[in-house]
């Protein structure tokens, strides 16, 4: 199910035009000229997008010239093609959705990353498996999954973390069962038994720890075996109509990540206006395990390249796609040359990556 919203309304005027006037927030990059324009966003319900929603409702779309009116949906699949229809103009996904995207003939490329760890290209953090304690899952035995119904969004980036994860370990996946499962029902599926353990990524299996206690236990949480990116996307005949929209996106959406990373706490109560059931102290909890770093690495075009690599393993790609048309390093480089400010807390990188 979707729901929308527009970026300037009723009180949230009242915050934001002082914001945008002053400089409510350690960023000085003035706000563009003219009136701002209207730009539609597909993001998702999870807590991965958390600086989309800050950017949103602490003003800085506005601030960088944007009137964003979002549409929230369940996963990167429906993003795509929300953003292929023409309806949605800018898409919140990632190095796998964005592959089988082009690979679909939906030209969309990613431009302003904002969750990811950008010092490696094995940064799965945000990703967990959670199995139910009567299960017969044994903790650190990948094999007892053999027989096991596991919930998952089946093509997303926890089947494709699950998957991995079972042919490190040797297990052959056509012994689990995979189960389709949008994030918001997996809760509901691990109390009712209909599964025996789920594949996610914050702050669902948060939820289902805090919520569920003792009746489950956490299996896996990151692990480095693939690397997890997400950011705004775009298509190609959209970014070439729109070049300063997108530059401007790009530096709205590096403030917003600097924000998150500087207010973690007030970062995760605004991710509970846009999650149903998500409450304070889940959201807290669960956006300690989410990196939001906004540049274009080594590593970032690394883990796009292995993402590809490893969707034509598990056969859900046909052939690999070239990076360079999956992620563009020009906006987000720009948006970090003119403000040095927002990314003073991050590790330092290397023109090569580690991993």
């Amino acid at each position: 199910m979707t729901r929308t919203l527009v970026a300037i309304t009723g009180a949230l005027l009242a915050v934001v035009l002082p914001l945008a006037a002053c400089g409510g927030t350690s960023a000085t990059s003035a706000a563009p000229a003219g009136a701002p324009v209207q730009v539609n966003f597909a993001t998702a319900n999870n807590m991965l997008h958390t600086p989309e929603f800050v950017a949103l409702e602490k003003g800085f779309y506005l601030k960088h010239g944007i009137k964003a009116k979002f549409q929230v949906f369940n996963s990167g699949a429906e993003i795509n093609k929300a953003v292929q229809a023409g309806t949605m103009q800018i898409g919140g996904g990632g190095d796998t959705a964005t592959p089988t995207a082009i690979a679909a003939g939906i030209p969309i490329f990613t431009f302003a990353p904002y969750m990811q760890d950008a010092t490696t290209s094995k940064g799965d953090e945000a990703l967990a498996v959670v199995a139910r304690s009567d299960s017969g899952i044994q903790a650190g035995n990948w094999g007892s999954f053999a027989g096991k119904r596991v919930g998952m969004v089946i093509g997303g980036t926890g089947d494709a973390y699950f998957r991995a994860w079972l042919a490190k370990q040797g297990v052959d996946s056509k012994k689990v069962t995979f189960v389709n499962l949008q994030p918001g029902d997996m809760l509901t599926a691990m109390q009712s038994r209909q599964v025996d353990a789920i594949a996610s990524w914050e702050p669902y299996q948060t939820l289902i720890l805090d919520t569920m206690g003792s009746q489950v236990f956490l299996f896996q949480r990151g692990g480095g075996v693939i690397g997890y990116v997400l950011g705004e996307g775009t298509t190609q005949d959209w970014a070439r109509q729109h070049p300063k929209l997108v530059q401007e996106i790009a530096d709205a959406i590096a403030e917003a990540t600097y924000w998150t990373r500087q207010h973690p706490d007030q970062a995760a109560t605004i991710a509970t206006h846009w999650i149903p059931g998500l409450t304070q102290k889940v959201a807290a909890d669960a956006i300690r395990h989410i990196p939001f770093d906004p540049r274009v690495t080594a590593c970032t075009t690394k883990a796009y390249a292995d993402s590809t690599t490893l969707l034509v393993q598990q056969k859900k790609l046909t052939q690999t796609i070239p990076t360079d048309q999956m992620i563009v390093a020009t906006y987000a480089d720009k948006a970090e040359k003119a403000n040095p400010q927002w990314y003073r807390d991050l590790k330092p990188v290397s023109g090569t990556c580690p991993d």
